[in-house]
Parts: structure tokens; sequence; C-alpha cells
């Protein structure tokens, strides 16, 4: 059951990769893409946030750049986060994540 929530995003990367070593020696490498959707006659823009894990990551870390058209396949993992505004109300932010497991590079 471990495939059941594939994610695909294909879209442009928006800034150079950061590459990140955990305290346990494991290796990330994240990055975001941005998409567009149209809703009526207006363009929405959505940005994703991305994380390639150990050897992918490895392979990755410098062929992904800004502005690169690519496309990743991957599990969705997402996360709440709980916090209070600057008048002290408290809010909820939803935030979601890609796992790759798969990365194409695309053309424009």
């Amino acid at each position: 059951m471990d495939d059941i929530d594939i994610v695909i995003v294909s879209g442009v990367v928006t800034e150079n990769p950061d590459w990140q070593e955990t305290t346990t020696g494991k290796v990330a490498l994240n990055f975001v893409i941005e998409t567009g959707k149209t809703v009526g006659k207006e363009v929405r823009y959505f940005k994703h946030q991305i994380t390639l894990w150990g050897k992918m990551a490895e392979k990755y870390k410098d062929k992904i750049k800004n502005g690169a058209y690519v496309r990743v396949e991957g599990h969705l993992q997402a996360t709440v986060l709980n916090f209070f505004d600057a008048e002290g109300k408290p809010k909820t932010y939803y935030c979601d994540r890609v796992n790759a497991k798969f990365v194409a590079f695309e053309e424009a």
C-alpha cells in the first residue's frame, strides 16, 4: 500500500536547491516548483515543496537549478503548523511536501 498516494508535479524550479545533511547522516535536496492553473480568465500560481533523499539527492544536486522545467513523482507528506499571529490569535497553516521518487527534465 506504500504507492497508493502518488503525486505528480510538473513546473519550473523557482530557486536553487538547498542541500542538507541530517544529524544521522542522511542527505536531502530541497527545492520549490511553481505551477500555474487557469481559473476562469485568471492564472493562479502555486508553489510546491519537493524533497529528494539519499542517492537521488546526490544524483540531482548539480543538475536541478533555478529555471529548470522538471516533473517529479512521489509521495505527499502533509504537515499542520499551529501558531499565534501578531495579535495573539491561534492560526493553523497546512503545508504539503512531495517526497520525490522520480525526476524528469522536460521542455518548457
